[in-house]
């Protein structure tokens, strides 16, 4: 750890602080100095492309986004410290409130729309949309198989576990929604390849409700170091599930979602479709069932069935939102 912390404070040196301490929280260093309080990232060069990051970033600048973390320059006027495995960039430190009222949701969803309207084009390949196509039917499938082997799996058992049970109550809703899925990429499919040309936009990359600063100061994503330039819908989907989990975000409120995100960007028709792809397909319902079905270890139980409780609740959100869309397109 000592050496560690002589790395950092060599990697410092070229921001000239006058350090007082160095301290761990969350991921990220809290650097402490007669200048203030800073955030230093340490970043693994071989899990993410510097050069990508950094590119997309001060694209978004100069499509005049703000509401991006500021990231410090170097005494040579560099993003970011370059070190044999790592490189690290420095913001300031912010305390903030993450969720928890309506105004948070709602500058979440605009200022998602307005960092996508800021570095957006349109682009057709025939050829990476099937292939893009393929990946995920294939993944669906895939899918469908391993739930029901875990299905077998529970029927063979003399006598069937607590989490068995709760496992095979819900297995058709699961195959359910599995294919609901399925449906609505096809019609995704279908309605991009006739419409010749789809979206792309820098986006956040790894986007949750613990990657956007929302006070009455400040108002920012943070964590951009996983920037790239793909399909909004990606990072839409992410940001409905980031808020869908919230506790305190109840079903009355999803009708005002997706609205606040169109009001900049009005999504077309197969964007819908992706998007309803992704929310109903229970991916996080599925992680809590491999790790019970697939755990090389004894593991908790109770703890395994309460997160299962939990990311199931949360799916229903999901689905409640889906309907939501569908509801809207007939009226």
């Amino acid at each position: 750890m000592d050496l560690d912390m002589d790395n950092l404070e060599n990697v410092l040196k070229d921001y000239q602080l006058d350090l007082k301490m160095i301290e761990e929280k969350h991921g990220v260093y809290k650097v402490s100095a007669k200048e203030g309080m800073f955030a230093l990232k340490k970043i693994n060069r071989s899990k993410r492309n510097q050069r990508i990051f950094e590119t997309n970033y001060f694209y978004l600048a100069h499509k005049g986004f703000k509401n991006i973390v500021p990231i410090y320059r170097t005494k040579q006027n560099q993003a970011t410290v370059t070190t044999e495995h790592f490189f690290y960039y420095l913001m300031p430190w912010v305390k903030y409130e993450k969720v928890g009222s309506k105004d948070y949701y709602k500058s979440f969803m605009s200022d998602l729309a307005e960092m996508h309207a800021a570095a957006m084009d349109e682009t057709f390949s025939q050829t990476e949309l099937q292939s893009a196509y393929q990946r995920l039917e294939n993944h669906l499938k895939k899918r469908k198989e391993i739930l029901e082997s875990y299905a077998r799996m529970a029927e063979k058992r003399v006598y069937m576990s607590p989490f068995d049970y709760e496992f095979m109550d819900l297995f058709p809703y699961f195959i359910q929604a599995v294919d609901r899925s399925l449906y609505y990429q096809h019609q995704w499919y279908k309605n991009a390849k006739e419409k010749s040309h789809y979206r792309r936009a820098v986006c956040h990359g790894k986007l949750s409700s613990n990657h956007y600063c929302f006070s009455n100061n400040n108002r920012f994503f943070i964590s951009v170091d996983h920037l790239t330039f793909d399909h909004p819908v990606k990072d839409l989907a992410r940001a409905v599930h980031s808020i869908l989990k919230i506790d305190s975000f109840k079903e009355e409120d999803i009708e005002g979602l997706l609205p606040i995100y169109q009001k900049k960007i009005p999504l077309f028709e197969d964007e819908k479709e992706l998007l309803k792809a992704y929310l109903i397909y229970p991916k996080h319902v599925f992680q809590v069932v491999d790790l019970y079905y697939q755990a090389k270890r004894d593991i908790s139980e109770y703890l395994v069935i309460k997160s299962f409780k939990r990311s199931t609740k949360i799916f229903n959100k999901h689905e409640a939102f889906v309907n939501k869309m569908n509801e809207s397109e007939h009226i």
